[in-house]
């Protein structure tokens, strides 16, 4: 027996083993399995990204090299008309400023002479003996009358302008405005060819005499001054600027723009361009032959030049550095979102747009640039970099990793599912197997011993070693017990059969109580006697009726006093109780309890005495008899009765098995 139960073990044991294999090898494959997934989907999502973002990088790119073509297409046009007159006459809206320059590397545009209301002299000496009264004795009222002797018709047009200019200064400050007035009407509406930079001066110190004087001509001369812009002269572009900025002043001291906002807008946008133009072309002074000859470059820290070369002549078109950041800004919007975020350089290294170096109050740690590129055509030595915010390709590979890892946990969860119900059948038909060959080695023995006690008993009698009569009786009574030893188990085997065919049928019935514990105690009383079993009985008067096969109820309580009977020791005290129980429900049952002071049982034997072929002791060398089905039949006769049958037992106190039958009212 030891023998064999250590195969079983080991063959439960290996089974065991490739169960696990069978769990541990797929799963550590499938491990394996999903970190390559989630390595190669973090890689694959990482390029994608790239290629994604590189291509959006290209259009960006050549949506703003297109914007810089359109910005340009009208610039050397603009540059031939600045050449014949150095005026701008209508202002680009691509462009806050205009340089042009000769091959020479000069700039012809904007005219940058320096503005000076007179200089000293150098002709004759009334000219002088005037230039020395007014500017440096400072008497007005006599250098006037010098001025006035000057003025002849025979006196070349330039030093009769002269002449008149100087006389209207000095009259105006003598405070003779009306005669100042006078001249300088004279002096502006003279059609001989003049200095037009005294014209220009003029005609700013008649404006002054107007408002000085309150004349209403004011407003009207103003307006004559801002629509023409002194286009009409040939004046430096700075001379222009200053002469206009003061008509300008002098319009907001009389408080009249709003009479005049029209004009004053047109002429402040055109201001505003030459000013710009004025700035941008002071800077290229020793640095004129650095200027790139095509391409955008900074000209200083608040504008950019676009360069274009034609006819020998270098045109720059200035554009305001905001305005060009906000450009660059719009075209690449679909570069900054929470998964990139982009930084421009222009030629010169310096940042121009996207999320600063210095962000939040500290500078960013360059981690995450996947592309440092150049941008193109104009903007081809500006540099394009684009950088991850942080590892964010982890959080797209993190979504895939999730379906990964929950495909996993169901296929895990799945497997080991599987491996757990045929683990569980496994091991169930193992206890089976068990069962049913102790089944056999125990009905093997429990057919053998009493077939060889008649065997033994018939051959003595056929032998006639027997003294006296009595005792071939007493022969032949040992051989009628073990015949019905034999056929009460021959019985159990017969119920056992049924109920496993489902082919048990009960005569269900009304059945008094009183008589199915009658029936048992007469089945078992010649035994209990033979045994000296110290057997009580007691049974309630009154009990209800039940319904139910009495035969079947009658096997019931005979098994279950035989097992108190073969499980008790020598000195047997049974008990069979009958009783109403109104716990139940409403209608009450009837319990039959048994009661024996045997060996007990743990909680576990508890448990499972029940099941088929189950024996405390599977030993073959065990005292009591039986092969494991006398209460898997009890169980089941109970169950069809709609019944239950409760155990209350503990090693060496002996067990109380207490069966409820439901009963049957009226």
């Amino acid at each position: 027996m030891s023998l064999k139960s250590n195969t079983n073990s080991d063959s439960l044991r290996w089974v065991v083993l490739l169960l696990a294999a069978a769990v541990i090898l797929p799963t550590v494959c499938l491990l394996w399995f999903m970190t390559a997934a989630v390595r190669n989907e973090r890689i694959a999502v990482r390029q994608k990204l790239v290629d994604s973002y590189t291509g959006k990088a290209s259009a960006m790119a050549s949506v703003i090299a297109q914007t810089a073509k359109n910005r340009q297409s009208g610039l050397p046009a603009q540059a031939e008309s600045l050449e014949k007159q150095p005026c701008i006459q209508e202002v680009p809206s691509a462009f806050t400023g205009i340089i042009v320059l000769d091959e020479k590397g000069d700039v012809t545009y904007p005219v940058l002479n320096d503005l000076q209301e007179i200089e000293p002299p150098q002709l004759s000496p009334p000219l002088q003996n005037a230039w020395r009264l007014e500017s440096v004795e400072k008497l007005y009222a006599q250098a006037a009358q010098a001025y006035q002797q000057m003025i002849d018709p025979n006196t070349g047009p330039a030093l009769r302008q002269t002449a008149l200019a100087g006389q209207a200064r000095c009259l105006s400050q003598a405070g003779k405005l009306a005669e100042a007035k006078t001249v300088y009407e004279h002096l502006i509406q003279s059609t001989e060819k003049t200095d037009p930079f005294v014209t220009a001066q003029s005609r700013l110190r008649l404006a002054q005499i107007y408002l000085a004087t309150l004349d209403p001509q004011f407003v009207t001369y103003c307006r004559q001054i801002l629509q023409g812009r002194l286009k009409d002269l040939n004046i430096s572009t700075s001379s222009r600027v200053f002469l206009l900025s003061q008509i300008l002043a002098l319009i907001e001291n009389a408080g009249v723009t709003d009479k005049l906002s029209d004009v004053i807008q047109q002429a402040q946008t055109c201001l505003s361009f030459e000013e710009i133009s004025i700035q941008a072309a002071e800077t290229l002074t020793a640095k004129t032959a650095a200027i790139p000859d095509y391409g955008i470059h900074p000209m200083n820290k608040t504008l950019y030049g676009y360069t274009l070369i034609q006819n020998n002549r270098r045109i720059i078109g200035i554009i305001n550095g905001k305005q060009l950041t906000d450009e660059l800004t719009t075209s690449a919007k679909e570069l900054d979102d929470n998964i990139v975020f982009y930084r421009v350089y222009d030629s010169a290294g310096n940042f121009v747009c996207g999320r600063p170096e210095i962000w939040v109050g500290f500078k960013v740690v360059e981690t995450g640039i996947f592309l440092s590129t150049s941008l193109v055509d104009m903007y081809s030595k500006w540099k394009l970099e684009l950088y991850f915010c942080g590892d964010i390709f982890q959080s797209a590979a993190d979504k895939q990793q999730m379906v990964y890892i929950w495909s996993s946990v169901l296929a895990i969860g799945l497997m080991l599912l599987f491996v757990f119900f045929a683990a569980r059948e496994i091991l169930h038909q193992a206890r089976l197997n068990t069962m049913k060959n102790n089944f056999v080695a125990t009905v093997t023995h429990e057919l053998k011993t009493p077939l060889s006690s008649m065997r033994l008993l018939v051959d003595t009698l056929l032998d006639g070693n027997y003294t006296y009569q009595q005792q071939c009786r007493e022969y032949l009574e040992l051989i009628s017990r073990e015949n019905h030893r034999l056929s009460r188990m021959i019985d159990s085997f017969l119920t056992f059969s049924r109920m496993e065919r489902g082919k048990r049928v009960f005569d269900m019935a009304k059945c008094s109580p009183s008589e199915i514990a009658a029936t048992a105690i007469e089945a078992v009383q010649t035994k209990f006697n033979a045994k000296k079993c110290g057997f009580s009985v007691t049974v309630d008067d009154g009990l209800p009726s039940v319904y139910a096969d009495k035969d079947a109820m009658v096997t019931v309580l005979v098994n279950l006093l035989d097992n108190a009977c073969k499980y008790s020791g020598d000195d047997k005290r049974i008990e069979l109780n009958v009783y109403q129980d109104m716990k139940q429900n409403k209608d009450g049952c009837v319990c039959f309890a048994v009661r024996d002071n045997g060996i007990g049982m743990t909680r576990r034997q508890s448990r499972r005495i029940f099941d088929k072929f189950y024996q405390v002791d599977t030993s073959l060398a065990r005292r009591a008899e039986g092969c494991g089905l006398g209460l898997s039949i009890v169980k089941y006769i109970v169950d069809a009765h709609k019944g239950t049958i409760d155990v209350e037992s503990k090693i060496g106190n002996g067990s109380v098995f207490i069966i409820k039958i439901p009963t049957v009212m009226g």
